[in-house]
């Protein structure tokens, strides 16, 4: 998982400055990128203030959408996201999600620096909801054909007690006439002699000789058996009998061929697996799609908050630099111990508002400097 803090300061005495004393006291524990932050319409402090809350509101709901999002495109890669490798992974803009987030830009043809802070929003969280919507669609589709199949393959799948027997019974593996029926019994390995040693005497009327194993597993083996269609409660009744004294489970599948159910089975199975197929191109699609919109839109939410955050604790003008802080593996800590000493100096004197610092309680330390953290999630791993 990506971990990235966005941390704003104010210029001292210039933004590039303020950037260069950063990269200085931070060079062992993080890297520090300049963020692309453009000049919004501030409108009044007040008008901050309202929109704060929604931000952090928007902000979490946005990043659940855009994780979940990734997490839909793992589950459909699946196993086989070892064998696509790295040209398969989702790019935003042509670049990696950390790529994207390390160098983002406003995008100005979509998002109009002219608007005010409260419609920007509006349209991020409007295009994002529609995104995400058109996902789940696809996404419905997908997971449920993908169940169907695996119902139809649990039915074939177990051990000859419970399977399905459209894949094992073959036509002349059946006798039905007038008078004649086959039954279909499942014989434990360990009592095969038992079952040919007693077949015939089960009922009155079991054409003889006519039992043959015609499937078997690790454990079992599937025997037909013929015999007159007016004793064949009488013959299931015995092999339940067998089973109750300890003498083997004889279990009679309720079972009868059927040849057009039999082709049904099969066009069934291979129209669900053709769909699967198609459906998993789709949301594949879809959601590569989706998460590269939906990202982009975050991190233009991440902007539009870090930059109220930042006008709410430095006041007007709006003078301070945005730079993006990437934790050595290991080291928030010591980067959050760096960070406290370097902006000591600044204090709690420029703060309008309460600060973007995870809204910390009152009790809790306060943070001179303003941050947001990006978690990219697993989104940037597949």
């Amino acid at each position: 998982m990506g971990i990235f803090w966005l941390v704003t300061a104010p210029a001292d005495p210039t933004k590039e400055k303020t950037f260069e004393k950063l990269q200085g006291a931070t060079r062992d524990v993080a890297t520090v990128h300049k963020w692309d932050l453009p000049d919004l319409k501030v409108g009044t402090l007040d008008s901050l203030m309202e929109l704060s809350d929604d931000l952090t509101k928007s902000d979490l709901q946005i990043e659940g959408m855009v994780h979940k999002i990734g997490d839909m495109t793992m589950q459909v890669y699946g196993s086989d996201s070892e064998k696509k490798g790295t040209a398969d992974q989702p790019t935003i803009n042509d670049m990696s999600v950390e790529q994207f987030t390390e160098k983002f830009t406003w995008e100005e043809g979509r998002f109009q620096k002219k608007s005010t802070l409260r419609d920007l929003v509006a349209d991020i969280v409007k295009e994002v909801s529609k995104v995400d919507a058109q996902v789940k669609v696809q996404w419905t589709n997908y997971t449920g054909a993908v169940s169907q199949l695996s119902s139809l393959n649990r039915k074939a799948g177990g051990n000859l007690t419970t399977k399905s027997l459209h894949d094992i019974v073959k036509e002349e593996d059946f006798i039905k006439t007038e008078k004649l029926t086959t039954l279909l019994v499942v014989v434990p390995k360990s009592y095969s002699k038992d079952w040919v040693d007693t077949y015939e005497t089960m009922a009155k009327f079991v054409v003889p000789r006519s039992s043959k194993v015609i499937a078997e597993d690790s454990d079992f083996q599937l025997w037909n058996v013929v015999l007159f269609e007016n004793c064949v409660d009488e013959f299931t009744g015995k092999c339940k009998e067998t089973c109750a004294g300890g003498k083997g489970n004889f279990l009679v599948r309720d079972y009868v061929f059927d040849k057009a159910a039999l082709e049904s089975s099969y066009g069934e199975k291979s129209k669900l697996q053709n769909q699967v197929e198609n459906l998993r191109g789709k949301v594949l699609r879809e959601t590569q799609t989706g998460f590269r919109v939906c990202y982009g839109n975050w991190m233009h939410l991440k902007a539009i908050r870090i930059f109220v955050e930042s006008v709410l604790r430095y006041g007007l003008p709006a003078n301070f630099m945005t730079m993006l802080l990437r934790p050595g593996k290991g080291k928030e800590d010591k980067l959050r111990s760096v960070l406290k000493k370097h902006y000591a100096s600044l204090g709690t004197s420029q703060a309008f508002g309460k600060g973007a610092d995870e809204a910390p309680a009152d009790g809790e330390e306060f943070f001179p400097y303003v941050y947001l953290p990006i978690k990219t999630s697993a989104a940037s791993a597949y």
